[in-house]
Parts: C-alpha cells; structure tokens; sequence
C-alpha cells in the first residue's frame, strides 16, 4: 500500500490533488492510503521514517 501526504494549505487544490491520486490509484488498481495535511508543520512534526 502506498502512503501519500499531500501537503497544500488551499482547501480546494488540497482536495482536487487527492481526488486526482485516488482516481490515478483506482484506474490502475492501486491500494493508496492520501492524507491531506494543510500546513506543512504538521507532517514535519509527526514524521516517522517507514
């Protein structure tokens, strides 16, 4: 499974990027797990190498 952050601080080009991903992933059966996150603070935070 792929694990992909998408970090954008606009709603709507957040939102239009992870449908773009899901649709790429179900197009070519793909299992992808998208996590929007807005402000880049967040990810660096949180971040675990895996």
């Amino acid at each position: 499974m792929l694990k992909i952050a998408v970090v954008e601080d606009q709603q709507e080009v957040r939102d239009e990027l992870c449908r773009f991903i899901r649709q790429y992933a179900a197009e070519n059966s793909l299992q992808v797990e998208v996590l929007p996150i807005e402000d880049g603070a967040v990810i660096a935070e949180h971040y675990e190498p895996g």
